[in-house]
């Protein structure tokens, strides 16, 4: 129905037959609609949708094999990503170290965990951090200092920064704390 329609908006256009007929685009419109209503009965009738979904997680990774050569380096990298419930790697020209820098400078930050950076898009970053911070300093005075230099100065598109008090036992057994703590 929709090639007709598009056939003769096409001839109509070369015609220069500009002519608007009410009646016949009311019609048109309702079929549509009770078009959509009979296939939304059919698909969801009594909440089942009539089909299975096979198990395909085995044919995942050869069709990955096969087809990765073909679209690229980068495609590939976004296909694997997606495949592993993870966001595009850290942009190339982000500078990690200097935002590391930069987070240890706020005042009464002693450690950092857990820093994420994900470009989501071309211009979309997201950036997670944890901070451990001494007691007497206000966490939420630090978290807002921390929030304001990700979306200023790195221009995080979304960033998410957890503050928790600084405790040097948890921090000597935390795998993820040792590689970023001072």
């Amino acid at each position: 129905m929709t090639a007709v329609l598009v056939y003769l908006a096409i001839l109509r256009v070369i015609d220069r037959d500009y002519y608007i007929d009410a009646d016949a685009m009311l019609i048109t419109a309702s079929c549509g609609v009770v078009f959509n209503m009979i296939i939304g009965c059919v698909l969801h009738r009594c909440g089942v949708d009539g089909h299975s979904h096979g198990d395909f997680s085995s044919s995942d990774i050869p069709a990955e094999q096969d087809f990765s050569p073909a679209i690229g380096h980068n495609d590939r990298v976004s296909i694997v990503g997606a495949g592993a419930g993870e966001q595009a790697p850290v942009p190339l020209d982000f500078a990690y170290k200097k935002l590391e820098a930069d987070l240890r400078r706020i005042q009464g930050v002693r450690a950092i965990h857990d820093l994420h950076v994900w470009a989501l898009t071309v211009g979309k970053v997201v950036i997670n951090a944890h901070l451990a911070v001494d007691a007497d300093h206000e966490f939420y005075e630090v978290q807002c200092e921390a929030s304001r230099l990700l979306r200023f100065k790195y221009h995080a598109w979304y960033s998410t920064v957890q503050v928790e008090p600084y405790d040097r036992h948890i921090m000597a057994i935390c795998k993820e704390c040792s590689s970023l703590e001072r």
